[in-house]
């Protein structure tokens, strides 16, 4: 496994200013993580992760797109953060 930089601190939040009753919310009916790779046959070598999210029962989704490990740690720090406010720090 390659060594990589840790990010050695959560990125800030920046919900809390957010209102989010104004902007539309959509059902989830499933979410899925995958690898995605340019070439249509799927068998190429990976370059992203993505994250898809189906709503309205199948007809539509959302793709989270994620093109560098960083990005990815960044998010997983975000998501700690959030959970650690909600519903406790964990201890490891």
């Amino acid at each position: 496994m390659p060594n990589r930089p840790k990010i050695q601190t959560i990125p800030p939040s920046h919900s809390a200013d957010e209102n989010l009753d104004e902007k539309p919310h959509f059902a989830l009916d499933n979410y899925s993580v995958c690898e995605w790779t340019p070439q249509r046959d799927g068998k190429g070598t990976p370059e992203q992760v993505h994250v898809v999210f189906d709503v309205a029962e199948g007809a539509m989704a959302f793709v989270m797109a994620f093109k560098s490990e960083r990005s990815i740690d960044e998010f997983i720090g975000l998501l700690q953060r959030h959970r650690n406010g909600v519903f406790g720090s964990v201890s490891s």
